[in-house]
Parts: C-alpha cells; structure tokens; sequence
C-alpha cells in the first residue's frame, strides 16, 4: 500500500475502511500485503486492524 494512504489515515473512518477493504481483495486473490511509510506511532496502531503482511517506514527502521 502506498505511503500517501498512511498519509491520510488520521483523517477520518473512510480511509481506514478503504484500506481494510483493498487489504481484504488482495489477500482473497492470495496478493501480499505492504505497507509503505510507517512513520508514526499512530499509523502503527491503526494499521494492526488491516492484516498486512508487512510493513515498512522510519518507525520501524531508519535507513543506514
């Protein structure tokens, strides 16, 4: 998933809900999950509801 979804997320319900949804599509056409730009603690939170299969972005790790 594109980091400008994680952008987004805090905006409101309907994003979060078009995320769970695109997650779901793709997990039932057996397509990895991979979320783009963590950058917050926030985003990490409300990102545990979507299922990814993994995630990435300066929350979780700073490049070297």
């Amino acid at each position: 998933l594109d980091g400008s979804y994680m952008r987004s997320l805090g905006e409101g319900k309907e994003c979060q809900f078009f995320l769970q949804s695109l997650t779901k599509i793709a997990h039932g056409l057996d397509i990895q999950v991979i979320i783009e730009s963590v950058e917050s603690q926030v985003q990490w939170d409300r990102l545990s509801t979507l299922n990814a299969d993994a995630a990435q972005g300066y929350f979780l790790g700073r490049p070297e």
